[in-house]
């Protein structure tokens, strides 16, 4: 009796979490996957004793995939090809047998390139 009680209880939380507060829930997961962390790490000039510049700060970044996410695989892959010079039937075969939830591109892009793979509006 008291395990049917308790079956129950368990039963009738789970419908009212996956029914009650599953878009809530859903809402919140994406909003975990899909934020842009920004990096504000700004280090100094490396000069030498006359004054110049040696070594300077210049913004870079990263390019991931998350293959699970990823609608048009030969569109991500082309558009990848095009704009950071990757071979594109490799990634396209590393999406589709990828077994992790990201995969690397590529590192230390400008923004310019960046911004004409956000102009694509690409999922993934």
């Amino acid at each position: 009796m008291a395990t049917a009680f308790i079956s129950c209880l368990i039963l009738g939380r789970l419908l009212y979490v996956q029914l009650v507060w599953g878009s809530e829930l859903t809402l919140k997961a994406a909003d975990q996957w899909n934020r842009e962390i920004p990096v504000i790490a700004r280090r100094g000039a490396i000069t030498d004793r006359n004054g110049n510049i040696l070594v300077g700060n210049i913004p870079t970044y990263s390019v991931f995939i998350r293959p699970n996410a990823v609608n048009d695989i030969d569109l991500v892959a082309n558009a990848c090809e095009e704009i950071f010079g990757v071979d594109k039937n490799a990634l396209a075969e590393k999406i589709r047998t990828s077994k992790i939830s990201e995969i690397t591109v590529i590192r230390q892009v400008e923004k310019q390139k960046i911004e004409k793979l956000t102009e694509k509006n690409i999922g993934g």
